[in-house]
């Protein structure tokens, strides 16, 4: 999987669990964030 700025992940096993990571913005969704 690519790198990215404001998503972090993690997978094990079968399951893959995505993070918001935006803490300035208190994990608001923006644009860029939506286009990873």
């Amino acid at each position: 999987m690519p790198n990215y700025q404001t998503l972090l992940y993690d997978v094990r096993e079968r399951v893959c669990t995505i993070t918001l990571n935006r803490p300035e913005k208190l994990n608001a969704l923006s644009y860029g964030m939506r286009q990873e």
